[in-house]
């Protein structure tokens, strides 16, 4: 109870009069008789034991206090007005202390939160700026790769690829009449000097495609290039895989960095000794005395183009298959086709299919999808294969 509590008391006590702090005794009957008192005295054991048993719980709600407040201040009021005005004016000053403080607080959030959105504000603008930017200078990439495209080397056109096999075609057939051909047995006839030559193209490309298309080597990437080289020799152009293993083998392609031409060609040098050592000794006897040096020196050359042709074929996107027609001695004949084989003789109907596959002189050049790594469904013809043709055997059935 507060000190202005006690007052208004102090003051209600000295406005009905001082009265003595200790209580007036009550007189005893004298009629009263010991039964009675022994009544009494057992009526009141049994109110206390009653209250002991069952005590009474007091409560107190707000609108109690409040109602008590209410009517204490009103009597209080009337009683010390002064006081009440003091004890009022106080309540009221802490009220007004707390609203300040509540106000001081309300404040703070908003700037804190105006701060927050401020910041986020920034940072949305300044994300967008990066964004710009991200997408300017990604835009700048692509045309600066576009625009340099040749000297990455991703997509090799059909003409280069075209252009070059030619080269090569008229290469392989230059050498041998240059250096093959200058001897011959006596009494061996024209047609046996065409199948020789023939003979002598089909055994340099041989040595041509295995040392340079078909994988066997490591002249490209080392082992890793090897393997891939090899994937793509065993793919039948006819019929080729699923469009997504074709996929997979032209992304394992662009994953070499095609600029360095030294990682590139790790045995180059080992690759192409070795082909010259077979071509020598695959030819020595034909070889005219005099002229081993200078044959050396062109085959050198031609197993250079080849590799630098593979190496060019490999850097695009799109797959190359150097394969050539027919079984070569097989069991079975290979029926010839005008649309992926060219015949070297004479007088052959390219429309006729009485005709198959005696001999293969030179393998073609299929390609499947395109430069941009895309439509490997789509399978052409480049470079078509050069073969001999024979008529085919009938079978007379006799009844």
């Amino acid at each position: 109870m507060t000190q202005s509590t006690r007052s208004l008391r102090g003051s209600h006590a000295s406005a009905h009069g001082q009265k003595s702090a200790i209580p007036e005794r009550v007189p005893v009957r004298q009629h009263e008789t010991t039964e009675s008192r022994k009544r009494n005295h057992v009526e009141s054991e049994d109110e206390l034991t009653g209250s002991a048993k069952h005590p009474k719980t007091q409560t107190c709600s707000d609108t109690g206090v409040e109602n008590w407040e209410t009517v204490f201040i009103g009597i209080a009021s009337r009683l010390d007005p002064e006081a009440v005005r003091t004890l009022l004016d106080t309540s009221r000053s802490k009220i007004k202390q707390q609203r300040s403080k509540i106000a001081r607080l309300v404040a703070l959030i908003q700037q804190e939160r105006d701060v927050h959105q401020g910041f986020e504000t920034h940072q949305k603008e300044k994300y967008a700026a990066l964004e710009k930017d991200f997408r300017a200078h990604k835009n700048k990439m692509a045309s600066i790769l576009t625009a340099n495209i040749e000297a990455f080397g991703p997509k090799v056109s059909d003409d280069t690829i075209v252009g070059e096999w030619k080269q090569l075609y008229y290469k392989v057939q230059n050498i041998v009449c240059s250096y093959l051909t200058s001897t011959s047995p006596p009494g061996a006839s024209a047609d046996c000097m065409f199948l020789r030559d023939i003979i002598s193209r089909r055994q340099l490309w041989l040595i041509i495609c295995f040392y340079c298309f078909s994988g066997r080597t490591e002249h490209w990437y080392g082992r890793i290039g090897q393997s891939l080289a090899r994937r793509i020799d065993q793919i039948d152009p006819c019929a080729p895989p699923s469009c997504q293993y074709l996929k997979m083998i032209s992304n394992m392609k662009s994953a070499f960095d095609p600029n360095i031409k030294e990682d590139g060609r790790l045995n180059e040098d080992f690759e192409q000794n070795q082909a010259i050592t077979d071509a020598m000794n695959c030819f020595k006897d034909d070889i005219p005395h005099g002229q081993k040096e200078v044959f050396k020196r062109d085959i050198g050359e031609i197993i250079k183009q080849a590799a630098n042709l593979h190496f060019a074929m490999m850097r695009s996107k799109a797959i190359f298959v150097v394969q050539g027609a027919g079984n070569d001695g097989g069991g079975d004949d290979c029926e010839y086709d005008p649309e992926t084989m060219i015949p070297l003789q004479d007088g052959i109907d390219t429309t006729s299919s009485s005709y198959a596959v005696e001999l293969n002189e030179s393998p073609g050049v299929w390609k499947i999808g395109n430069a941009d790594g895309e439509n490997f469904d789509r399978v052409m013809v480049l470079c078509k294969s050069v073969v001999v043709v024979k008529e085919k055997k009938v079978t007379v059935l006799v009844e």
